[in-house]
């Protein structure tokens, strides 16, 4: 039988080229939207075999990812860390697709009326970002702007040609936010922020605790050298944000759900941050505008997830209310968080 969308026969080739100590069984899925991922089990112990998206397996992606893991647990931050097979590879490739298998590491979900965890989501990001100061790369990688306002302009332009009478108005208005960020957050304004190796995706799906410490970073696609606020922004919006249902980091359409800022949960996480690591103003200063472009490209990104006849109902859902909310109260927001 298929296990969750990879032939038995890859699996016997995959996993027969670790030394797993006997025989092994999939136990169940491991979650995410990007790669496919699988929980097993062996006499060696639990494990998590991934099998990466496609767009994140060039060679030079995954050997500076590797490294980048190998990296983060020699400094003690828990996470990813890809087991050699028996000839010393930390990847396998199998008919184009790349495998990588890892501990499993036990911990506990993100609890969101936890304010000691959301503290403790602040102090990780710092130790991670921290951890990456002396980090040097085996090979570059240099990912453009991350939610690039001419990328949301694209994705939301591609949808008017099929677009109702309604739903053109809504794109429209998001054109006009779109047009907004261009002006006041343009490329020169990106670069001038203090920038570091940041995380990239840090939210709760991506994250594990023990008790109120986080215990395990996972999902280290987007990790490059970006603005610093970047993540900063992903803890005010993820971890500090309220949300209707719990998140479901195996659902786009839960990561997208329509999310309300707290200032006072907000500054929580910062605090939990500043006990390590200073924030610079400017970046506080920046991080409204950072959450809007952020919100909507997780739109515009999101919708290649989605059947192509959601994409529009999906791109709209949602998309207005956390950026109408960042434009009319993000002085607010900051001045709460200095």
């Amino acid at each position: 039988m298929e296990q969750a969308g990879i032939e038995p026969s890859v699996l016997q080739r995959v996993l027969g080229r670790y030394d797993l100590g006997g025989a092994w069984r999939v136990v169940g899925p491991g979650g995410g939207t990007a790669n496919l991922n699988l929980m097993v089990e062996a006499p060696r112990g639990k494990l998590f075999l991934r099998r990466r998206n496609r767009r994140y397996a060039s060679p030079e992606q995954v050997a500076y990812e590797h490294a980048l893991m190998q990296h983060l647990a020699a400094k003690g931050i828990g996470g990813p860390l890809p087991l050699a097979t028996r000839g010393g590879e930390t990847a396998v490739r199998v008919g184009g697709d790349v495998y990588e298998l890892q501990p499993y590491v036990e911990g506990e979900p993100f609890a969101p009326d936890s304010l000691a965890q959301l503290r403790g989501a602040g102090r990780a990001l710092a130790r991670f970002h921290a951890a990456l100061e002396d980090f040097v790369a085996p090979v570059a990688k240099d990912l453009p702007r991350y939610d690039d306002p001419a990328a949301i302009r694209a994705g939301y332009a591609s949808l008017l040609a099929r677009a109702t009478p309604e739903q053109r108005e809504a794109v429209e208005r998001i054109l006009r936010v779109v047009a907004m960020l261009e002006e006041a957050f343009p490329d020169a304004a990106y670069a001038a922020l203090p920038h570091c190796i940041v995380h990239g995706d840090y939210h709760p799906a991506n994250v594990l605790f023990r008790g109120e410490e986080v215990v395990g970073i996972f999902d280290l696609d987007w990790v490059s050298r970006q603005p610093r606020v970047r993540d900063l922004s992903d803890g005010v919006t993820y971890f500090a944000g309220r949300r209707d249902a719990p998140l479901d980091g195996a659902d786009i359409g839960s990561l997208t759900r329509g999310v309300q800022f707290d200032a006072p949960r907000a500054r929580v996480f910062v605090d939990g941050y500043r006990e390590l690591r200073r924030i610079e103003a400017a970046e506080l200063q920046a991080l409204p505008l950072v959450g809007m472009a952020r919100w909507l490209f997780s739109k515009v990104s999101g919708m290649r997830k989605v059947g192509e006849g959601e994409r529009t109902a999906f791109a709209l859902r949602d998309a207005l209310g956390p950026v109408e909310w960042l434009r009319e109260h993000g002085e607010r927001l900051v001045a709460a968080l200095v």
